[in-house]
């Protein structure tokens, strides 16, 4: 119960363009502000907005939105079919990026933890998107239910990943994310779950809880949070999504993951029965903290910080400051720390169900980079909190982390029906290097002390080639100016990307020479070049990718500069020529396989060298450990072949690879087969023929030499290679060259595997006899096909002195053993040895094989440079071996590539997601929830009709009138009630006019008749306004409302006048003169009292004209008036000339009494 929680990855989007940690970080130590006005694409906040606490409307101008369409997903990545994807909640879509991305981060590739007992827990506080794609009803669809319902924001993440720990969803409202992260610790605790994913997400779809929350007073006006601020006037709401994953930290250690901070314990509480179900209890949070210091086991003194709920509105900053000062900083000395306090929600707002695990990836880094942030908008202090007498500061800049280095750390997050947590984090124990590290192979250690060359693997992968061209431009990007092309990050991220990622189906890997060097070959292959360093391609699916085996070459392969690098570079494969030495001198070798392979560098020698490696005695023993230490090479990699074939002299490694000889064995068959193999030298020739095989063995049957010409090998269905006799070899070779076949003489000066061989029969069976009476056993580990024989090998038969003869003497029938193999699924092969000699055969057989599924494969290990005077590039090139594997599908583990202390798990760019829009939502809704038509609130929707009068054509409207739509109405009061007022039938009328006169032309109202009161309704009425057409220029204007009876009433009539422009508007300024003519000055305040002396209204302040002092003095004639002023902002865009408006120049002749 009392082990530590490690945060060992991290995942977010919040408001900002904030996708990684580091750009959560960047936010923070810049201090920046990512509040923004809504998105014109989330809902129409012109209509909803109004700046005063109105049904229906919201007033808070911005909030924290997230930068980027939030309908968009890349559901192929996923495997989710359109439909599916369509009806599933943004939410649970965002959510499944980041759990990747968080796991991208952690360094586990996300395949590797299918089926572990994993736990998920996501906190989720909304589910609007069900309201989107619901209405109508027939938009409801058999994803509807599962890609919406709150469960599913955890359940879809475990069925995403098959993870088989506890899932579950929780809501405690802003405090959700929070609660999740702290039972994700005790679970872990608990043994419940092995690993945790942990989290939240909010997304604001739809203008509704806004709204709501507008109109319990709880949102900032302009949409900040100044948390502890005296300006403090609530919160901003804001979306997002943050994942953290979690493990045991003493496994976390162990497997050498990068831990930014450790969860000591936590503290859930309940406010209980407050004031109201949303006040804050100054002692439930007294009681939360002194809880989580207790299940923590740390003294309240040793907190150094914590990143508080810290909404921004006056009462919960002074209730949580104030308490955590109370148990936290109350009663420190001069010697201790003070207790700084803080909050991200002043960055970008309040995320809700995301707000919890947002604190905890702030915290999270703030520890891991020893800094403490500034909070945005803090100015002036709230006054209402204690902070000298309780020891709390609050950052104005980035400040460092002082003290002992432990940086413990509290949070706390709350939510509006009282559920509480909070967390206390710590630093990182220092500690000795991961076991991962520190228990990995001493050849490690030696690695490091010789140096391993500059060169290593960079491994990118994408889903689809969109994806993977994406990556490079993000990887240039990221070297350039993420890590400033700095070697020890690089080798970090590349460590990362190729041991600690999830590869991709398209594939592309490089070998390169520094993050310079990588970036210049990453430009190039952007702009289409191929290169030589690099390897490419898309890993077939499932069973497609068959089976791969090793080849080892034979004779012929072999030069002076063979393996050199490696075996002066590489401690893998230098322990292998040194082991081969050792045991070289224990048979009686007097010439040194260590100085052959690495010491002549004399040009005057490298012939010597050469001249040498043609002898048997020596060629042979230097193919074999070349080949052996090119196997413990592949091996440290873990690229273990499914099957193991040799040609000739290569079946001895390839016995010794096999796990059917032991080392010692091995390089005794080895020694003793050169040996007795240059007795016969210089007594014969080989000569390969590239001809159907068929037809060149018919040749040499009628050949009058064809007892001394023996078929050495058949290696492909086109090669065959004839041994013998000097002259014999020699004739039958001009005879073909006549019949214009092609051959070619082997630099070889024995005839192997020909009769000549016969007279080494009794030695090499005397010198291995010792084999069938050794103690030594073997376990065969990885299948392998004789090609004497063609049959499958055991120890029975490799450890017999009789089979290696067999192996001298016989033909090498290498087709036919690589036939079966073909049979059997194999369509890879990596040919093991210092060139790649069989690599035309192998590709002559495979062309016979008719696959349109499996792709075929060879793939060489080292190379032999065009120019040999120099050496060639061992480590590139066995690198490109295993590369290409990679490319191929082949599990590689590449931690030998890098040194130890690049074995790190770094930052690296993050998957680029190929998104498309998946969006379910309806017209309908749209139309309902986030863009309302915008329709007149007094002319309302136009009806259809097929009314005709004298066949000119009329326009029906009707509206639904109450306070609710027309709120300025409850102001009009005419003895004690509520009319509609005079100016409101103007306003219909142009209203109905400008719909029918669409190109802005001038309006006028003539013989306007009032023909009796309309009164209010107490709660809905229908009007309906009525345009009959007179004449092209002339309408007919009639407004009815409907009583009790359900007969329509007549309320107004006027005549509706097209005017024409005959000059444009703006040109003239008709109250330039007026102006001049006005002389005499009357106060807004005498103005109502005449008004008020009319009886015409009893109030006529109305909501939409500004108070009096707003309105300027007016100067009259009493033949003309002026009046100015100036109106609030027209609220929904709807009226043509807003009726309180109109209602004041009505009112001005009070202005003559």
């Amino acid at each position: 119960m009392d082990r530590k929680v490690a945060i060992v990855g991290i995942g977010c989007r919040y408001p900002g363009g904030v996708n990684t940690p580091g750009d959560f970080w960047s936010m923070l130590a810049e201090g920046r502000d990512c509040t923004i006005p809504p998105p014109d694409d989330r809902f129409d906040a012109s209509f909803f907005w109004h700046p005063n606490r109105t049904p229906g409307k919201l007033y808070s101008r911005c909030g924290g939105y997230l930068q980027c369409n939030v309908f968009e997903f890349d559901r192929q990545f996923f495997k989710i079919p359109p439909d599916e994807a369509n009806h599933l909640d943004p939410q649970i879509q965002l959510l499944l990026e980041v759990t990747w991305e968080a796991l991208e981060n952690a360094g586990i590739p996300p395949r590797s933890i299918r089926g572990s007992n994993t736990g998920v827990y996501v906190g989720v506080t909304s589910s609007e998107y069900l309201m989107m794609t619901v209405s109508p009803f027939s938009n409801i669809s058999q994803y509807t239910n599962s890609g919406t319902n709150s469960c599913m924001v955890a359940n879809r993440i475990s069925y995403e990943f098959d993870l088989h720990g506890p899932s579950f969803s929780v809501d405690t409202a802003c405090s959700s994310s929070l609660y999740s992260i702290h039972l994700a610790s005790e679970a872990i605790r608990k043994g419940d779950c092995s690993m945790a994913i942990a989290g939240g997400v909010n997304l604001m779809l739809l203008p509704g809880t806004t709204i709501g929350f507008c109109q319990a007073g709880m949102l900032s006006p302009d949409g900040k949070c100044k948390s502890f601020d005296a300006s403090a006037d609530g919160y901003c709401r804001s979306e997002g999504a943050g994942v953290v994953v979690l493990k045991p930290l003493d496994k976390a250690l162990a497997d050498g993951d990068r831990v930014y901070a450790v969860i000591r314990g936590g503290s859930l509480t309940n406010d209980g029965r407050t004031p109201g179900i949303a006040n804050p209890s100054y002692d439930a949070q007294l009681d939360l903290v002194e809880k989580a210091c207790a299940a923590a086991k740390v003294h309240p003194h040793e907190i150094q910080y914590v990143e508080a709920h810290g909404t921004g509105t006056k009462v919960g900053d002074r209730t949580e400051a104030n308490a955590l000062g109370q148990i936290l900083g109350r009663g420190r000395t001069e010697e201790d720390l003070p207790l700084y306090i803080g909050s991200v929600k002043s960055n970008f707002g309040h995320t809700e169900g995301a707000a919890g695990v947002a604190g905890i990836i702030k915290l999270a880094l703030m520890i891991s980079k020893g800094q403490i942030p500034r909070v945005v908008h803090f100015s002036s202090p709230n006054p209402d909190i204690y902070f000298d007498v309780l020891n709390i500061k609050v950052p104005r800049a980035l400040l460092q982390w002082e003290g002992d280095g432990t940086r413990l750390a509290g949070c706390s997050s709350f939510g509006f029906g009282g559920a509480n947590a909070h967390l206390i984090l710590e630093r990182t124990p220092s500690s000795v290097p991961p076991a991962a590290v520190a228990n990995s192979d001493k050849v490690y250690e030696k690695q490091c002390e010789k140096g391993t060359g500059h060169e290593t693997i960079m491994l990118l992968s994408g889903n689809t080639k969109a994806a993977l061209k994406e990556q490079i431009g993000l990887w240039i990007s990221f070297i350039t100016n993420k890590i400033a092309f700095n070697e020890d990050r690089f080798q970090q991220s590349l460590y990362t990307a190729a041991n600690r990622y999830q590869h991709h189906a398209e594939r592309l890997a490089i070998v390169v020479n520094g993050p310079e060097d990588a970036v210049k070959k990453l430009n190039l292959l952007t702009r289409g070049e191929k290169l030589k360093a690099a390897v490419d391609g898309k890993v077939p699916e499932g069973a497609e990718r068959g089976k791969m085996a090793f080849v080892f070459s034979g004779m012929g392969t072999q030069w002076w500069g063979m393996a050199r690098h490696l075996a002066l570079e590489d401690p893998v494969f230098s322990d292998v020529i040194q082991r081969f030495e050792n045991v070289l001198k224990t048979l009686g070798a007097d010439w040194s396989i260590a100085d052959m392979l690495t010491k002549e560098t004399n040009p005057d020698k490298i012939n010597r060298t050469a001249t040498l490696l043609s002898c048997p005695d020596i060629a042979q023993p230097c193919i074999c450990a070349v080949q052996m230490g090119l196997f413990e090479l592949l091996k440290q990699y873990d690229v273990i072949p499914d099957a193991i074939i040799g040609h000739s002299v290569g079946e001895v490694a390839a016995a010794y690879a096999a796990g059917l000889l032991a080392f010692e064995d091995a390089v005794r068959v080895i020694y003793h087969r050169g040996k007795e193999l240059s007795k016969t030298s210089g007594h014969g020739k080989m000569l390969a023929v590239l001809h159907p095989i068929r037809e060149v063995e018919e040749l040499l049957e009628k050949d009058e030499n064809k007892n001394i010409i023996n078929v050495a090998a058949t290696n492909s269905p086109n090669q065959i290679v004839l041994s013998g006799d000097v002259n014999a070899v020699d004739s039958f070779k001009d005879k073909l060259k006549s019949a214009e076949i092609k051959c070619v003489l082997l630099k070889v000066n024995n005839a192997f595997h020909s009769y000549q061989q016969e007279q080494v029969k009794n030695g090499i069976l005397k010198q291995l006899r010792i084999l069938s009476a050794s103690n030594k056993t073997t376990e065969l580990q990885i299948p392998m096909i004789s090609t004497v024989t063609n049959k499958w090998l055991s120890t029975e038969i490799t450890n017999t002195a009789h089979y290696w003869w067999t192996n001298i003497r016989q033909q090498v029938r290498f087709m036919q053993s690589v036939q079966v193999l073909l049979q059997d699924g194999y369509n890879s092969s990596v040919e093991v040895g210092a060139h790649p000699a069989l690599g035309p055969a192998l590709k002559d057989i495979l062309s016979t094989v008719k696959s349109r599924t499996t792709k075929q494969h060879v793939i060489p290990t080292l190379l032999r440079p065009r120019d040999v005077s120099s050496t060639a590039d061992d480590r590139e090139n066995s690198l490109l071996t295993t590369a290409s594997l990679h490319v191929m599908g082949y599990p590689v583990n590449f931690s030998p590539a890098f040194e130890e202390k690049h074995r790190r798990v770094h930052d690296i760019p993050a998957y680029p997601w190929q998104r498309v829009l998946c969006n379910a939502g309806t017209g309908y809704s749209s139309s309902q929830y986030r863009f309302p038509q915008r329709v007149h609130p007094l002319l309302g929707q136009e009806q259809e009709t097929l009314e005709e009068t004298n066949s000119q054509k009329s326009k029906v409207w009707c509206s639904n009138l109450s306070e609710e739509s027309v709120p300025w109405l409850k102001h009009h009061i005419l003895d004690g009630n509520v009319v509609v007022p005079a100016a409101a039938y103007v306003e219909t009328a142009l209203a109905a006019a400008s719909e029918v006169y669409e190109d802005k032309n001038v309006l006028s109202l003539k013989n306007l008749q009032f023909k009796r009161f309309m009164f209010a309704p107490t709660s809905e009425a229908i009007i309906k306004s009525t345009l009959q057409q007179n004449s092209a220029k002339e309408k007919q204007f009639g407004l009815y409302s409907k009583d009790a009876s359900g007969s329509w009433i007549l309320h107004a009539t006027a005549e509706v006048h097209k005017g024409d422009l005959t000059q444009p508007i703006g040109s003239i300024n008709p109250l330039a003169n007026v102006a001049e003519r006005c002389s005499k000055t009357i106060s807004s305040e005498e103005i109502y009292e005449a008004a008020k002396k009319l009886a015409s209204i009893s109030v006529l302040r109305s909501t939409a004209l500004l108070h009096a002092q707003h309105l300027r003095p007016m100067k009259k004639p009493w033949s003309q008036l002026r009046h100015q002023t100036r109106l609030q902002e027209n609220l929904d865009g709807t009226s043509t000339i807003l009726p309180s408006w109109t209602r004041f120049c009505t009112h001005l002749p009070a202005c003559h009494s």
